[in-house]
């Protein structure tokens, strides 16, 4: 995986601070840079009689027209399981505010999922790449639309 700098970590505390600075010597007028939460998607996953909960939030990272289902131990204190989302042939993902049935695309082996995750880190921010080394995400899941 690859990891944060420490100059990224560095960059981000400096920014914040600078950001709060602006912010209160302004009066709350001027905020320099709007950091943008880490982007989230709803599975609506088919009922399980024992866990009983079928919809759940995680964290996505988009690759071409498929939906990267990144996985961290905050999903796992949620209550879901690698298992019910693996397990799962068809299911329904909410993304800004727009609902439809996906299904499983297949990651492949170790070496095509490392692939997968230089390759969607690419093309999200610096912060969600912080969030992502932080939180030790990794992909789980490759959901594509169905039609």
């Amino acid at each position: 995986m690859l990891k944060t700098t420490a100059l990224t970590r560095l960059a981000i505390d400096a920014l914040g601070l600078l950001n709060v600075s602006v912010y209160r010597l302004s009066g709350g007028r001027v905020v320099l840079y709007r950091f943008r939460p880490q982007s989230y998607l709803t599975l609506n996953l088919p009922a399980d009689a024992e866990s009983g909960l079928p919809t759940v939030s995680v964290p996505y990272a988009k690759d071409r027209d498929d939906y990267v289902i990144l996985w961290d131990e905050r999903c796992e204190r949620s209550g879901v399981s690698l298992s019910q989302i693996a397990d799962a042939v068809r299911m329904e993902i909410e993304v800004n505010g727009s609902v439809f049935e996906a299904e499983h695309a297949g990651l492949g082996d170790a070496e095509e999922c490392k692939n997968l995750l230089a390759r969607v880190r690419k093309h999200v921010s610096w912060t969600s790449r912080y969030e992502m080394d932080k939180q030790q995400q990794f992909p789980i899941a490759r959901l594509r639309k169905t039609t």
